[in-house]
C-alpha cells in the first residue's frame, strides 16, 4: 500500500487540488481521505497519515518517495472557532473509525500542547499514535497543518453553555444555535455529551405537558420559563 501512495505523489504531488472546498479547507466530507489537502511534506490514505521525503537512487538518479508512518488513524482539522473572550480557540477534529469519518472539538493546547495531554485527547478518541517518535511527528503535523491552513478553515460560532451568548443574539441548545435568521449548527464546549443530547431527545407534545404542568402551576417557575424559552418558541 505504501508503494502505491508513494508513486501517485510523485505522479501527483498536489494532493486535493481538484476538490473545491466552499465552506472553508478540508470542512465538506470527502469519500476518502486522499481527497483531504494536507501540509507540505505529509500525505493521508485511509488508514494512516505518512510523512513524506523525495529520495533519490545513486546510481539510476530515480527519484522516490520514502513514506514514515506517524499516525495509524487518519485525521484532519475540519473547522475552527472564533476566540473567546480568555483566547481559547476550539478544533473540530476529523477521523478515522471503523470505516467512518468522526469529528470531535478540543483546544488547541489539548492537540498541541503537552506530550501527555496530546496522547490522552488522540486516545479518548482511538487514534492510533503508539509511541513518542509518532507522537512528536503527530504534533509537528498538526503545528504545520495550522500554520498553513488555519487562516483558511471553516470558521464556527462557540459557546461554552447553553442558553444566551454574551450578546443575546443567539440561544444555545446543545450544538445548535437558535438566532433571528433561524436555527444553525455551532460548536459547543461542552464535555459532557448529556448536555448535547438531551436536545435531540424525541417525544411526543402530550408526554411534554404531562411532564411539566404540575410544575408551571407555580408562577415563578411558569414565568422562569417564559423567559427562558423566549427566543426558541418566538
Amino acid at each position: 500500500m505504501s508503494s502505491e501512495i508513494a508513486n501517485a505523489i510523485l505522479k501527483n504531488p498536489i494532493r486535493g487540488a481538484y476538490t473545491t472546498w466552499e465552506n472553508g479547507i478540508n470542512y465538506e466530507v470527502a469519500s476518502s481521505w486522499g481527497r483531504y489537502l494536507t501540509p507540505p511534506g505529509y500525505t493521508l490514505s485511509n488508514d494512516a497519515i505518512y510523512t513524506e521525503k523525495v529520495v533519490t537512487d545513486r546510481k539510476t538518479q530515480e527519484e522516490s518517495i520514502e513514506l514514515t508512518t506517524i499516525s495509524r488513524t487518519p485525521f484532519i482539522i475540519s473547522a475552527r472557532t472564533e476566540q473567546l473572550e480568555d483566547g481559547t480557540i476550539y478544533y473540530t477534529i476529523r477521523y478515522g473509525h471503523d470505516g467512518e469519518q468522526k469529528e470531535f472539538v478540543c483546544t488547541y493546547s489539548d492537540i498541541n500542547g503537552q506530550k501527555a495531554q496530546v496522547k490522552k485527547t488522540l486516545a479518548a478518541h482511538g487514534i492510533n499514535v503508539p509511541d513518542n517518535d509518532m507522537l512528536n511527528g503527530v504534533i509537528e503535523y498538526i503545528s504545520m497543518y495550522i500554520k498553513e491552513f488555519g487562516n483558511l478553515l471553516h470558521v464556527e460560532t462557540a459557546v461554552t453553555h447553553n442558553g444566551w451568548n454574551n450578546n443575546y443574539n443567539l440561544f444555545a441548545m446543545g450544538n445548535n444555535g437558535i438566532t433571528k435568521n433561524g436555527v444553525t449548527a455551532i460548536t459547543t464546549a461542552l464535555k459532557d455529551t448529556k448536555f448535547v443530547t438531551i436536545f435531540k431527545t424525541e417525544g411526543t407534545l402530550a408526554g411534554w405537558v404531562n411532564g411539566v404542568k404540575d410544575v408551571l402551576e407555580y408562577d415563578v417557575s411558569r414565568f422562569s420559563f417564559y423567559d427562558g424559552m423566549s427566543s426558541p418558541l418566538f
